[in-house]
């Protein structure tokens, strides 16, 4: 750093950093082309102290200088206080103290009289127990050397071989395995582990053991613990192998990511509301997942993990009109129409499709999914839903079965249903004659069997094709008819009950109703009649001739 001091009349901002990278370049020079010796970190210090003094003797004091962090040199911080029972139990290994198990200083203190003392209180004398330490011999006599280690009793090898003029003590290597078996029998005598060596189905098994109802004041109850069992269960399989340290703040947009491809392979639906549904439920569960881990880490004082909640992309809620719903239902009955909705031809497949028109009518006017509609039976059952003819309500459930995320409750038969349901139980009730097993569902194939499953599915994709509408999916359905209900005047409470939906969840998800919900009108039960609600729906292009 020799030479003339060189004057300059610009100032620049920039000139500062520049300077330094310049003497930080012929550093890395001078290493690279060896003419001098590496250079130290205080003398790397040294050599930019020099460079810095230099460069503000040739611009001035005003010369913007180069940000130099003040914290460089603070201490580490590594914990609340100095575990002490660690310290000890590891002095007790390097001195060779016969220890197996220690998780009170009572334990290090008993350990320590037994390998000091006899009984009488007299003291051992004679030859140390020897504790950790390295050690180096040849295989077969003969051959390199290898180290090994030596802690009492025990002979591991390193599998480090190390030169015949090398010494043991500073070879990094043999050091370094000296540390790792040493630390690894402390965490054995102590009874604790790595988070690299906790994996995340321990996290969750701790969890709901610790939980489970009974067992502390911060137990869940019953319900909250199933829910919290199955929702752990479905990320068990997705991580429960990995380690704690491997979870970081992706976690819950992989795990996102994961249910919507799995769900996007199982549901035949619209794959747009199957990747918004399976998203908003994915995020139901990320934050349990958040809540567990953050408990894991609170209880073993392990600094927190981040995990972000994964973002869902809303959508609005896909409905259809009263004309879609008519073509589907006249489809049903033996017509076919073009994707334009004109009449193109006839079928002779009504019988075929029966359990779809009663399908199409249920979904329609209750909402009830294509999961339950099925299993509906004409008669009471302790855990399957039933259609009751006396209450004039759907059951969606039996009083017996098990309480889901889903609400299954009862509702009321609404609009066309009142007129329909009887007229089906009759006809299903005489065709049944004395069996016990044809006709007990409601919906059933042409010959009185229930439906395999995935069935009706499969037949509801053959109808919606001979209506052209090869784009609607079952759920829509439930949209279309939350939607001309209200039009028709329903308010949100009525529509929560008849659909058994939430109303917050109605609030939130169908948003082009909020302002008819908040200003509700008087209406009459006719015109929920399935011939009345044309005049409530919206329009399509092509109109579509009165239904058969």
């Amino acid at each position: 750093m020799s030479g003339a001091i060189v004057q300059s009349s610009r100032l620049s901002p920039f000139a500062g950093p520049a300077w330094i990278g310049a003497a930080d370049n012929l550093i890395a020079g001078a290493r690279r082309d060896g003419r001098q010796k590496r250079l130290a970190e205080k003398d790397l210090a040294l050599v930019r102290r020099l460079a810095r003094e230099r460069m503000i003797a040739t611009f001035g004091e005003e010369m913007k200088l180069p940000y130099e962090a003040e914290y460089s040199g603070w201490s580490k911080v590594t914990g609340p206080s100095v575990d002490m029972l660690e310290v000890m139990v590891r002095r007790l290994v390097m001195d060779g103290v016969p220890i197996d198990r220690a998780r009170r200083l009572a334990d290090v203190a008993d350990a320590q009289e037994k390998a000091r003392g006899r009984k009488g209180g007299k003291r051992k004398r004679g030859r140390r127990p020897s504790g950790a330490r390295l050690w180096v011999r040849r295989r077969g006599g003969k051959g390199p050397r290898f180290v090994y280690i030596k802690y009492r009793s025990q002979r591991v090898s390193t599998e480090i071989e190390i030169a015949d003029d090398q010494d043991v003590e500073s070879h990094l290597g043999a050091l370094y395995a000296l540390g790792d078996f040493v630390e690894t029998k402390v965490r054995e005598i102590l009874g604790t582990v790595l988070v690299r060596d906790v994996t995340m189905k321990r996290v969750y098994a701790e969890y709901l053991d610790e939980h489970f109802p009974g067992n502390n004041p911060d137990a869940l109850d019953r319900d909250a613990w199933n829910r919290a069992a199955a929702i752990l269960e479905s990320f068990e399989d997705f991580n429960g192998d990995a380690a704690l340290d491997r979870i970081g703040i992706n976690t819950g947009r992989q795990y996102s990511a994961h249910c919507t491809t799995v769900q996007s392979k199982t549901q035949d639906t619209d794959a747009e509301e199957v990747n918004y549904l399976s998203s908003m439920t994915a995020r139901i569960h990320v934050d349990v997942m958040i809540g567990v881990v953050n408990w894991f880490c609170r209880k073993y004082s392990l600094p927190p993990i981040l995990i972000d909640r994964p973002k869902v992309r809303g959508t609005a809620y896909k409905y259809i009109p009263f004309a879609y719903v008519l073509r589907l239902l006249r489809a049903c009955r033996g017509r076919v129409f073009d994707k334009d909705g004109r009449l193109i031809g006839r079928h002779e497949l009504a019988e075929r499709y029966e359990c779809v028109e009663r399908f199409i009518w249920l979904y329609f006017y209750s909402g009830t999914r294509n999961a339950n509609l099925p299993e509906l039976l004409w008669h009471w059952d302790e855990k399957i839903g039933h259609i009751s003819l006396s209450l004039g309500r759907i059951v969606r459930q039996g009083q017996w079965a098990t309480v889901t995320n889903k609400r299954r409750g009862q509702s009321k038969f609404l609009g066309s249903l009142d007129l329909l349901i009887p007229g089906w139980e009759a006809k299903d009730r005489n065709a049944r004659g004395k069996s016990n097993v044809l006709y007990r569902n409601v919906l059933h194939d042409a010959d009185g069997r229930k439906l395999a499953k995935n069935r009706i599915a499969a037949l509801f994709r053959e109808v919606r094709e001979l209506a052209g509408l090869k784009n609607v999916t079952p759920h829509m359905l439930k949209h279309a008819g939350v939607t001309i209900c209200t039009h028709a005047g329903m308010d949100r409470m009525s529509i929560s009950y008849a659909y058994s939906t939430h109303p917050d969840t109605l609030e939130r998800y169908y948003t082009h109703l909020n302002e008819e919900w908040s200003t509700p009108r008087v209406f009459e039960d006719r015109d929920l009649l399935f011939c009345n609600l044309r005049k409530f729906s919206e329009c399509p292009l092509m109109a579509v001739a009165d239904a058969a």
